[in-house]
């Protein structure tokens, strides 16, 4: 069996600690596949590497004082290959038109290492600062297609896997980063031989320590929301969604409360003074939409015309759900909120009366990505500022 590379995946583990469930720890780790172990590991910083610094060697994990820290990936941009800016496709937007700039969908960063334009080719990257943190393995091919595989689940947002351009046998590995994170590298043995880079999110945790977020799953009761084809209901959809929200922003330390927990009626007026009630940063009201076409989808990310901070949340999830989930929800202002002092939004990411979301939407996976992606928005709006724009 040829030494080489067969495949690469990312996974959210949570793991009890022994002092308490308060002090679990919380990793994104990406994972590599061989077919043996390599002969070195260099793990290296997103932009140089020091010619004389030591490597990691099979078998053993990186000392502490190895571990590179993740650099911040220049600023400068780079036009998307295979098409240029003209193929990225653009997020719709309907309604106020904010002053001042907003994310563009069309920057990734620029590397300047080893590694060259080692970027994460993908369809949409937001205009955001990424941070990079590089691995080699020597020793071993690339049998994997070297593509970049968008992970986007809070920290790691991507990482791309690709044969060296300066040595056959040696294979490349970039990790993109939400937050600067310094990575410890193991190995376990066995067929396959595992190689993985575990990244503590507790930057995670800091971002959404003590936030306050109301979450508001739609409809309830007799009021069922639209219904699916094959009779899936919306009040359903948006206490799933709402539910493994409130999970994630739970383990990330935030104060999240749901406006209900179960098959209940709630009128909106109380709805709304939930956020007012528990001092909420926000107050995020989950939906399904629907059409009397049952062939057309629309998606839409509404937010309170009141307040700016209520279309920079709105902005920020709808940039993730397109990142994320391929959707490409539009921005509505919407005067239904009434002047409530929180930020309000109301998203509604799946088209229910549409057969393929429904189907899609049976599938716990999916599920869990679209209150990810929720998530991500709402962690990049706490990261620009959050609410101090009441």
């Amino acid at each position: 069996m040829k030494p080489a590379v067969v495949n690469a995946w990312s996974r959210m583990v949570l793991i009890p600690a022994e002092e308490g469930p308060e002090n679990y720890r919380w990793t994104s780790t990406v994972v590599l596949e061989c077919t043996c172990p390599p002969m070195e590991i260099r793990l290296e910083k997103g932009q140089t590497r020091s010619p004389g610094e030591p490597s990691c060697h099979p078998g053993r994990s990186a000392p502490s004082g190895r571990v590179a820290t993740a650099e911040t990936a220049t600023l400068d941009t780079i036009e998307v290959e295979h098409g240029g800016l003209e193929n990225v496709r653009r997020p719709q937007d309907h309604g106020h038109q904010s002053p001042g700039p907003e994310p563009r969908p069309r920057s990734i960063p620029k590397v300047t290492s080893q590694f060259g334009k080692f970027g994460p080719d993908l369809p949409f990257v937001a205009a955001r600062e990424l941070h990079a943190v590089d691995l080699s393995l020597i020793g071993l091919r690339c049998t994997m297609a070297p593509e970049t595989v968008l992970v986007a689940d809070g920290l790691v947002h991507s990482f791309k896997v690709a044969p060296s351009e300066e040595r056959p046998d040696v294979v490349n590995l970039r990790v993109f980063l939400e937050h600067p994170v310094s990575p410890a590298v193991g190995e376990k043995a066995g067929l396959p031989h595992l190689v993985t880079l575990e990244f503590s999110r507790e930057p995670v945790r800091q971002v959404f320590r003590g936030k306050s977020v109301v979450i508001d799953p739609g409809h309830g009761g007799r009021d069922r929301g639209f219904r699916g084809p094959v009779n899936l209901l919306e009040k359903n959809v948006a206490m799933i969604v709402s539910k493994n929200l409130y999970s994630l922003l739970h383990l990330a330390g935030a104060r999240p409360h749901l406006t209900r927990r179960d098959d209940v009626a709630i009128e909106d007026f109380h709805r709304l003074r939930a956020a007012t009630c528990c001092s909420a940063d926000c107050l995020i009201k989950i939906h399904a939409s629907g059409e009397d076409d049952p062939d057309r989808r629309a998606y839409f990310v509404r937010y309170s015309p009141h307040l700016d901070c209520s279309r920079a949340l709105a902005l920020e999830i709808r940039n993730a759900l397109l990142e994320r989930m391929g959707i490409d929800p539009a921005l509505v202002e919407w005067d239904e909120f009434g002047l409530l002092s929180t930020p309000v939004v109301q998203v509604e990411p799946v088209c229910l009366t549409h057969y393929a979301d429904e189907a899609n939407f049976r599938a716990p996976l999916f599920q869990k990505r679209l209150a990810q992606s929720i998530f991500n928005g709402l962690m990049r709006w706490y990261m620009k500022g959050g609410n101090r724009g009441r």
